[in-house]
């Protein structure tokens, strides 16, 4: 597998946290949660910077579908790993602009959230859902007591990525304990991921997720 982390690492730009990722990780998540005249300045000045230095996966806004489109519409030609989309409340809509990428045969998957919502969609697609692609969000599903194994299983030839982090009784997004680290590590050498498998490590610390890519790559 190959193992990433989120840009938001450290109180800087994207290119900053970039800079400051380690030698054990190997892509950077470009988190990027709304789109505006800033933020789009931000990439046109940062994203050759970014690509010359890493590979790169990118999580498109989570606030609002316009901002997804537009978003998309600047990386879409660019080099990355994945494209990882929340999904929307009007399923409608956020179908119609997801099948329309994937029809391009573009790499974006839906992820599962610390909701309902990704399964109320996939209840919505119906037979469609076999047409998805996947980001697993690992520490969601412990967030939401959910089985690992039944989700893979469900989805397990449509995944294209997976997060990870821990969860406790409060929230998600928090390091995870010697059991969770360990079950992570037997998970996915039982399911023999490939060298190139985008694995991103969820933590909004660097020294953390630092610590938690080590320990992925056996050092």
């Amino acid at each position: 597998m190959m193992i990433g982390a989120t840009s938001w690492q450290i109180n800087g730009s994207f290119l900053e946290n970039v800079e400051h990722r380690g030698e054990n990780i190997q892509f950077c998540e470009l988190l990027v949660y709304t789109w505006n005249k800033n933020t789009e300045k931000t990439f046109m000045r940062e994203i050759e910077d970014i690509r010359r230095q890493t590979k790169i996966s990118v999580h498109l806004p989570t606030d609002k579908l316009d901002h997804v489109k537009n978003a998309y519409a600047f990386f879409k030609d660019q080099d990355y790993l994945n494209i990882t989309i929340h999904p929307f409340m009007n399923f409608k809509e956020f179908a119609d602009f997801y099948f329309s990428i994937a029809e391009e045969g573009k790499k974006i998957s839906i992820e599962n959230l610390e909701n309902d919502l990704f399964f109320e969609f996939c209840d919505y697609l119906k037979k469609e859902t076999s047409n998805i692609k996947v980001t697993m969000d690992y520490g969601h599903l412990l967030f939401d007591k959910r089985s690992i194994e039944a989700f893979y299983e469900r989805f397990s030839g449509q995944i294209s990525e997976i997060h990870f982090h821990g969860a406790n009784e409060k929230k998600a997004h928090v390091f995870p304990d010697q059991k969770t680290i360990e079950d992570f590590v037997n998970f996915t050498k039982n399911k023999k991921l490939s060298d190139d498998f985008p694995v991103c490590i969820e933590l909004f610390n660097l020294e953390e997720a630092k610590k938690v890519a080590a320990i992925l790559k056996g050092k």
